[in-house]
């Protein structure tokens, strides 16, 4: 990629999610980070141009768009060491429709089964309780991540598989 600016002018770099072209012998590989492709959806072309080596042209879709649902929570430091994390009203309502006590959430290095703090009255609220500070530390969550929590749209369901990127 040609850079159109002075190298003297950039004030701060910070890499988001990723692409990567992996070589490997005789091979070329190409990987964008499925939250990449979740988060930036409405602006991601929905086929892409591709050449190889020899010069061929190929047309990929690299999304899936089967049936899940995506929630969004941006953590900063404070809420990765917190004993418990509020949940966007969006989330809780989902999760509420299958009345859990607990859900299970699946992160790249471990499983953690946490409790599910659901209050109606007399403000509504969501959390996620204990067994939070457990997945967060087992991932080394300790500085600003964001997260994307997938479910399956067809039902309410208690398994919950975590997408997550940092943003350095």
């Amino acid at each position: 990629m040609e850079n159109n600016f002075n190298e003297d002018d950039v004030i701060n770099r910070m890499s988001r999610y990723q692409f990567s072209i992996i070589h490997l012998q005789d091979e070329v590989v190409g990987f964008v980070d499925r939250a990449f492709a979740i988060l930036y959806d409405d602006d991601l072309e929905r086929q892409w141009p591709l050449r190889d080596e020899e010069g061929n042209r190929h047309v990929i879709n690299p999304f899936f768009n089967g049936p899940k649902l995506h929630f969004f929570i941006f953590l900063n430091p404070n809420q990765c060491n917190a004993s418990h994390l509020d949940l966007p009203a969006d989330f809780g309502n989902y999760l509420r429709q299958g009345r859990f006590k607990y859900i299970f959430l699946y992160g790249p290095r471990k499983t953690v089964k946490c409790k599910l703090l659901l209050r109606n009255h007399p403000k509504k609220s969501s959390k996620i309780g204990s067994g939070w500070k457990e997945f967060c530390t087992a991932h080394g969550f300790h500085q600003t991540i964001d997260l994307v929590f997938e479910v399956d749209h067809m039902k309410s369901n208690q398994n919950v598989k975590v997408l997550t990127y940092c943003n350095f």
